[in-house]
């Protein structure tokens, strides 16, 4: 937390491997000395039906349709932020309203959402490496569009070009779940995290509280649940591949319905938290 307040002060503490410092540290002195990145520049997973799906699919939407927003943000500054949220995103869709709808979600993706978190993410990875994203030049980028939309979908390009020019590379199977810390758990169950937590919450001093509402806050920590099991997940991965072969409008309206109840709480709590580490060192 030290070392992103220094170089950012704003940063998706969430975002980071506990040990991500530890690890990379570990590998620059085994001679590792420079990370190559890039599949960001195959991010169609997969197709969307409309507008609101679109949003889904990225993760992104206005802050007025979150559930969660209207209890965490107080009153006197809720409705600015939904209008502003409301014209940006608006603004974004209407320079993509006369694309493909799928070109539109990479367009949106790579010019908001990509931009807001990448180098964010590379922080301790570029502590004690060379940390590079080739593939997110914007030629390369510009050349990716006419690349066939079912090339582009769950980044089948990507893969089968690591399947034929790397094949022991290949053998090595795709992460199937993230590998980043169970927050929620540690959120829910005594803990230094949470300790952690419940202390931010109490500092009445910060100015930040003229923005957030700390019952609000409180309350997202008794939301916070532990992460569901692998094989819950599985299960839920091969059930949602079985209906959007089926039917993808009702893929389409569930995530977006999801969507309204994203983010989860401790992501949420954990955002807050990082901002209010900025707002503490810098405006306060």
């Amino acid at each position: 937390m030290s070392y992103l307040t220094i170089t950012d002060g704003l940063s998706e503490v969430a975002m980071y491997h506990p040990y991500e410092y530890e690890i990379f540290h570990s590998l620059y002195k085994n001679g590792m000395q420079r990370l190559i990145r890039g599949d960001h520049a195959f991010v169609n997973r997969s197709q969307v039906h409309n507008w609101d799906h679109l949003l889904s699919e990225i993760q992104m939407g206005k802050f007025g349709n979150v559930r969660l927003f209207r209890d965490l943000v107080n009153s006197s500054c809720y409705k600015t932020l939904c209008e502003a949220s409301e014209n940006v995103i608006n603004g974004l869709l209407a320079e993509c309203e006369d694309c493909d709808i799928n070109e539109a979600k990479e367009r949106v993706y790579f010019e908001c959402r990509v931009q807001g978190y990448l180098n964010n993410a590379a922080y301790y990875k570029q502590v004690w490496l060379d940390h590079r994203n080739p593939l997110l030049d914007e030629n390369i980028l510009d050349m990716i569009e006419y690349i066939p939309l079912d090339m582009r979908v769950n980044r089948q390009l990507y893969r089968n070009t690591v399947h034929h020019r790397y094949q022991e590379l290949a053998k090595i199977p795709y992460a199937s779940q993230s590998n980043m810390e169970g927050w929620g758990r540690l959120l829910s169950t005594q803990s230094e995290v949470r300790d952690f937590a419940m202390s931010e919450i109490s500092d009445t001093q910060s100015g930040i509280w003229e923005y957030f509402d700390r019952r609000g806050l409180e309350s997202l920590i008794q939301k916070s649940r532990p992460r569901k099991s692998s094989a819950y997940r599985s299960i839920r991965k091969i059930a949602r591949s079985f209906i959007n072969a089926k039917s993808p409008q009702l893929i389409s309206e569930l995530r977006v319905r999801q969507n309204e109840q994203w983010p989860k709480a401790h992501r949420a709590l954990l955002r807050v938290l990082a901002l209010k580490k900025w707002y503490d060192n810098f405006v306060t």
